[in-house]
């Protein structure tokens, strides 16, 4: 009876440890994201028309708004991206079109995880500006304004067509950044209203 006993055992043992060895348990894998290949950085200016004229890139199609001419999109196809430029023109009111543009930027800091703000100053075009550089997972990673304080006034503000995830967007976001900071840096504006 012991040795019925004991090859019980051992054939026991020897089935555990047989069957502990062999291929890991199947484990999911992490979501994973596609890869976005960002265009080059190559620039050109917008239509003549306008009261402002700046750089922005042959990737991104400018696209007038249908209610008012003066503001446009410019458009990026493969980054699903847009940067949404508003025009208004300064008469008297430049303490309003301020506060309007910082508490639409502030919008967006329910979602965010941190905000710096950098300041722009350009003197040879007598324009000035503030980009809002919004971290975390919020809906418009960029906004910005630019003016000359006097008779000019650009507000624009950075979307992607897709969950706002900062991680995921990050090469695009970070190409979208030296755009809008080129964009700020070469506004010119156009005197003849």
């Amino acid at each position: 009876m012991k040795k019925i006993i004991s090859r019980v055992i051992i054939f026991w043992v020897t089935a555990l440890a047989l069957s502990s060895c062999g291929d890991e348990p199947t484990v999911p894998k992490p979501k994973g994201y596609f890869r976005i290949s960002v265009p080059t950085h190559e620039y050109d200016t917008l239509p003549n028309f306008l009261p402002y004229n700046f750089y922005k890139n042959k990737a991104g199609e400018w696209q007038v708004n249908k209610h008012n001419p003066l503001w446009g999109d410019i458009y990026y196809p493969s980054l699903r991206a847009r940067i949404q430029i508003t025009y208004k023109p300064v008469k008297n009111n430049i303490d309003t079109l301020l506060a309007e543009s910082q508490k639409l930027a502030f919008k967006h800091t329910v979602k965010a995880s941190g905000m710096r703000e950098k300041v722009f100053e350009n003197k040879n075009t007598h324009s000035f500006g503030l980009l809002y550089e919004i971290n975390g997972n919020a809906a418009s990673p960029y906004q910005f304004f630019i003016t000359d304080s006097t008779h000019h006034f650009i507000r624009g503000a950075v979307y992607f067509f897709s969950a706002p995830n900062a991680d995921s967007l990050k090469p695009a976001t970070m190409f979208i950044e030296n755009d809008v900071k080129a964009l700020m840096e070469s506004v010119k504006w156009r005197d003849n209203q």
